[in-house]
């Protein structure tokens, strides 16, 4: 405070020099100067400004007791004042009281903001996984391995039962040292084709369900290429693929890596090989893991996943190289689910916006009938009358209240 006031009392000496009414201000101080009687800092009259020319000149002129008593305490406690300053000009005075700040301190705080600003980057999803693994199921060595099996099983399961094929699923675990293992997972699915094998193996929200309201094991698409992602931070090795879609068409190898910045498949190898199945797909992925018998180990999954799916046949050889087959039970696959409407009240205003927006439909009330289940014409003629909007209303030039009256 005090050093602002040694600051302060220069611009006085400037203002009584050169402007007819001046005023500085800054953190409480205020200063008023006039042309014929001004006041200091304490409500002192200001002396002449011969006085400080006098001074300026080396000559000694008398100072009030309050005025000596304040120099002294400045000099005492910021003895580098005189130097520190120096003479103010018409460039240092704060241009209002609200944006003064110490000289320098503007240039500095911009500099920081602007390395500050260069560091901001845009988080794929592939790092922001690769940093939380815990969130996918990876968060110990034993669940690791249960995970992996369990997404590659999934998959096997899911891709069968829409083909129409009766599951055969067979799962080899072997020991590679202590904490490493090698998870190979085949099926007999509908294969996978060429051009999709790179995203759906090595780029993570990749996949054909998440759009549809549709009951199914997976929804997200991050299960496999989430163990792959697994495999690639733990071990460095790449997820290995080999698919087939049909008799006549060749079978196709791969060798994927992730780049976690860009969250893009990287393709190390892709060959034509040959292959004994007809269709199908074989994974293969090595993790850092641990094998462990009781509830919550692959073993125990694999037997529960065979009684809750009796029509598939899981063929299974642990790390300690013991066969294991859980046979099929029926020879019919379940029907499948439908896919259904969502229903108005399970959608949010932002939802419905989005789907009036989104929607072919003409007639707001062909919106209502197409795109929710449980909506008939005359439904949605009596929603639409409620909500005071013409039923024959282009959805499209709709306004946010007419949107929102209808949600409600």
């Amino acid at each position: 405070m005090l050093v602002w006031q040694g600051v302060a009392k220069r611009a006085l000496g400037f203002c009584q020099k050169n402007l007819h009414v001046c005023k500085a201000r800054y953190d409480g101080v205020s200063l008023t100067v006039m042309n014929e009687k001004t006041t200091d800092l304490f409500g002192n009259v200001a002396q002449d400004p011969q006085e400080d020319t006098a001074r300026t000149d080396g000559t000694s002129t008398a100072k009030s007791p309050t005025e000596s008593s304040a120099t002294a305490t400045q000099t005492d406690e910021q003895p580098e004042d005189q130097t520190l300053f120096g003479h103010m000009t018409a460039s240092d005075m704060p241009s209002s009281p609200n944006t003064a700040e110490p000289i320098g301190k503007g240039r500095r705080t911009r500099d920081r903001a602007e390395r500050m600003a260069s560091q901001q980057r845009e988080i794929s999803v592939s790092e922001f996984f690769g940093k939380n693994r815990h969130l996918l199921g990876f968060d110990s060595p034993a669940r690791a391995l249960l995970t992996t099996v369990k997404e590659a099983v999934d998959n096997a399961l899911d891709a069968c039962e829409e083909a129409g094929i009766l599951p055969t699923i067979m799962v080899k675990i072997e020991k590679v040292r202590d904490d490493r293992f090698r998870v190979t997972v085949q099926d007999n699915g509908p294969g996978i084709v060429r051009s999709q094998v790179p995203k759906i193996f090595g780029q993570l929200l990749y996949g054909s369900k998440f759009h549809r309201l549709k009951q199914s094991r997976g929804q997200q698409g991050i299960g496999i290429s989430a163990a792959g992602l697994h495999a690639l931070l733990s071990t460095g090795k790449p997820v290995k693929i080999t698919s087939r879609t049909s008799p006549d068409r060749p079978a196709h190898y791969f060798e994927l890596l992730i780049d976690l910045k860009k969250n893009r498949p990287q393709v190390v190898k892709d060959l034509v090989v040959d292959w004994d199945e007809p269709h199908g797909t074989w994974v293969e992925l090595e993790i850092e893991g641990a094998y462990k018998s009781g509830r919550h180990s692959v073993d125990e999954y694999l037997y529960q996943t065979s009684l809750a799916n009796p029509h598939a046949e899981i063929i299974y050889i642990n790390p300690k190289g013991e066969f294991i087959r859980f046979p099929r039970v029926v020879d019919q696959n379940p029907p499948q689910p439908l896919e259904i409407r969502p229903h108005p009240h399970g959608v949010e205003l932002g939802m419905l916006m989005k789907i009036v927006k989104e929607s072919k439909a003409r007639k707001i009330s062909g919106v209502l009938q197409t795109e929710f289940s449980r909506i008939t014409a005359s439904l949605a003629k009596k929603i639409c009358e409620i909500a005071e909007v013409k039923p024959d209303k282009n959805p499209r030039r709709l306004s946010h209240e007419e949107i929102e009256a209808i949600f409600k």
